[in-house]
């Protein structure tokens, strides 16, 4: 899964393309506008959750903390549905989408400097990653690898 998207919805717009009613008023909050287009892993980007049973955006960090001993970079792929470190955040409650204009992946023919391939619709309308999220709980200091 990616480790760089771009947003799809900023400054206030309604969210377009919906065809459940119940979404079809979402609005993105003025107080995303300083929020960059580009998102990386441990940077925020717009989500769209359930609180109460109704659709809200919010803007959360990209990426889960890792698994104990599993490194010091953030998880982006839920990879192992059977993982006990993943199973309380696959629950219905846990659930997100994620509005993306577009999404890049390494390019595997130009490895060397690294370069990346964007796909997005044909059409330019957005698209929907499916997430997950869990309330923050842990220390947000930046790796020393980076």
């Amino acid at each position: 899964m990616c480790n760089h998207y771009r947003q799809a919805i900023l400054k206030g717009e309604k969210v377009p393309g919906w065809s459940i009613d119940q979404f079809s008023e979402i609005q993105i909050p003025l107080r995303f506008h300083n929020m960059p287009q580009d998102v990386y892993p441990d940077r925020d980007g717009v989500v769209i959750r359930l609180a109460d049973g109704e659709p809200v955006a919010d803007a959360m960090r990209w990426g889960f903390p890792p698994p104990p001993n599993a490194g010091s970079y953030y998880v982006t792929n839920v990879r192992n549905t059977k993982s006990a470190f993943w199973k309380p955040w696959l629950k219905v409650e846990h659930r997100c989408l994620v509005p993306v204009a577009q999404f890049a992946e390494p390019d595997p023919e130009k490895p060397k400097p690294r370069a990346e391939r964007w796909f997005a619709r044909p059409d330019g309308a957005p698209m929907f990653f499916a997430g997950i999220w869990r309330a923050w709980d842990g220390d947000r200091a930046r790796s020393q690898s980076r």
